[in-house]
């Protein structure tokens, strides 16, 4: 899969986004093709893509919580629950053996 066209020769270039290269707005990025060997500015625009869901305990309805599960408390030195409702994210969480 390519990230973008060269302007010059139309070759299909990745660019390398291990170092983080290419990932900020509002920057003009330089890069070579290739292909031609030519040098070429981008500009980065990200788009963000939002995923609704019904959600039905904020408004009204009970939450649906998960099981406790448990986890140790390494700032108290003992032992939690915490469980989470699968509609909204809403976390519980409780001291147990502390």
């Amino acid at each position: 899969m390519s990230d973008l066209e060269c302007p010059y020769c139309g070759a299909e270039n990745e660019v390398c986004h291990d170092d983080g290269f290419g990932l900020v707005e509002d920057v003009t990025h330089e890069m070579e093709c290739h292909q031609c060997e030519k040098n070429f500015a981008f500009h980065t625009t990200i788009h963000l893509h939002f995923r609704p869901s019904r959600a039905d305990c904020l408004n009204g309805a009970d939450h649906k919580w998960s099981e406790w599960r448990t986890q140790y408390l390494i700032h108290r030195g003992g032992e939690g629950q915490y469980r989470y409702c699968d509609d909204c994210g809403k976390r519980e969480t409780r001291e147990v053996g502390v």
